[in-house]
């Protein structure tokens, strides 16, 4: 607990949310860094984390995993830019695009590890946090990895109970 701060950061809906109380506390989470203008590694780890998201649903484990994708870049991604910058990679529910105060997002980044001091947007993203906080299960795998290997290593994280107690959740919601 002590490693996330709560810090408020607001959603590409305009949504304020505090990073620790609503985007990581008791879930299972793939965090980005990256920043909507990016012309290096974004157009190319986006894609693949859509993939990612579309393994995830295939494995029944949608509604089990946070996306967040973090701005690096808060004076130009306003929760505007990064709603169309979202809706240009045909993003799905379950998967919030945040900015806020740069001392906060440095704050985040340096707690989980992927703190450039030399400030470099361009060193933002090679890697993603992928973690289940309940358990404090934390890893690192790189942002261009295979969608199947990202979706199989979210996957190991969370306990078969937990998968089973979905599945039947799902299965009751839609008749089944």
């Amino acid at each position: 607990r002590s490693k996330f701060p709560n810090v408020p950061l607001i959603t590409q809906n305009n949504r304020t949310v505090h990073f620790y109380d609503d985007l990581i506390k008791g879930k299972t989470v793939i965090i980005q860094f990256m920043f909507a203008n990016c012309e290096e590694l974004c157009p190319m780890t986006t894609p693949n984390l859509v993939k990612v998201q579309k393994e995830l649903q295939k494995r029944g484990a949608a509604g089990q995993v946070q996306m967040i994708s973090i701005t690096v870049d808060p004076v130009h991604d306003t929760p505007q830019v990064l709603k169309e910058y979202a809706n240009r990679f045909h993003v799905q529910p379950g998967w919030r695009f945040v900015t806020g105060r740069k001392a906060d997002i440095d704050l985040i980044r340096r707690n989980l590890g992927v703190w450039d001091p030399d400030d470099q947007k361009s060193e933002h993203m090679n890697v993603l946090t992928v973690g289940r906080e309940p358990s404090g299960q934390w890893i690192a795998i790189e942002s261009l990895a295979k969608p199947d290997d990202i979706a199989y290593t979210v996957m190991r994280l969370i306990p078969p109970r937990v998968q089973r107690q979905h599945a039947a959740a799902k299965s009751v919601s839609q008749g089944r």
